[in-house]
Order: C-alpha cells, then sequence, then structure tokens
C-alpha cells in the first residue's frame, strides 16, 4: 500500500513543477490516488490470487485470505470516495461534484456486491470487472476536474 505513495505523487509534482508553489488541490489529488490504488488493485489480486499464490508472491488475498481482502476493497473505497469529494468544496465545482458523488456511489456499490458474493467463478469475474471499472472511475475523476474547470472557468 504504501509503495503506491510514489505513483500517486505526479500531480503535486506536475503542479509544483509549473506553479513553483503547492497548493491544497494537488495534495488532494495525491491523497485520492493513493487511497484508490488498493481498491483499485485488490479486486485484480482477488482475480488473481492462485497464480500470485503459485509463485510465492504475497498479495493480500494469499497472506489474509479473501474475506479480509474483500472488507479492505470496501474500506479503501469508501475512503476514495469521501477523499473524492474534497476537490469538489476545494474549488466550489458543482460539475466535478456530481460526477465525483455518483461514480465514487457505483464504486462503493460495486465493492458492497463483491463482498456479498460467494467465493467462485461469479465473485472472480466480478472482482475483474471493479478492477476495470476502478482505472475507468479515476479517468472519469481527472476528466471531470478538467471539464468543470473549462466550463465553470
Amino acid at each position: 500500500v504504501w509503495g503506491g505513495l510514489a505513483g500517486a505523487l505526479p500531480p503535486l509534482i506536475g503542479w509544483t513543477a509549473i506553479t513553483g508553489s503547492i497548493a491544497a488541490l494537488p495534495v488532494v489529488l495525491v491523497l485520492l490516488v493513493f487511497v484508490w490504488t488498493p481498491a483499485h488493485f485488490w479486486p485484480l489480486a482477488i482475480n488473481c490470487r492462485r497464480d500470485y499464490a503459485k509463485a510465492c508472491i504475497p498479495m493480500l488475498p494469499c497472506t489474509h485470505g479473501i474475506d479480509r481482502t474483500r472488507k479492505e476493497v470496501l474500506n479503501y473505497a469508501i475512503l476514495t470516495w469521501i477523499v473524492s469529494m474534497i476537490p469538489a468544496f476545494l474549488t466550489g465545482d458543482w460539475i466535478y461534484g456530481g460526477i465525483a458523488w455518483l461514480s465514487g456511489a457505483w464504486f462503493v456499490g460495486m465493492a458492497l456486491r463483491l463482498k456479498a458474493l460467494p467465493e467462485g467463478q461469479e465473485m472472480d469475474q466480478y472482482a475483474r470487472s471493479m478492477f476495470a471499472y476502478s482505472i475507468s472511475y479515476l479517468f472519469l475523476l481527472y476528466t471531470a476536474l478538467i471539464l468543470g474547470k473549462l466550463l465553470l472557468g
């Protein structure tokens, strides 16, 4: 999880390189990517857990089990949803806020369903679908920030 911090830093690095300063919004975007990463990656780890186990790679589903992993996916999905709303309050951007709220609710709903499914092929396929959605989800949030800025100034 902590290794994800390096992958989350580009918004702050870019902002600082362009403006020469640090501001709240890029720090929040770093936090957003950081908390999104586990909810993004662990569904894929659930889907690929047998391969990780064979390769002796200590991924959460292998070290702590499916139920614990699904619980953590839900926790991080909720945290991601909460953090995703902060830019709306910082900028007053209701376009971003609406998109973030709806797409985050969907992400949390997917995590709830993943947690509720019995272990098996359907759960594995759904975990893979959640992973795929999570990629689109983060892209959608960043696109909504740009859209809000373009339309609202």
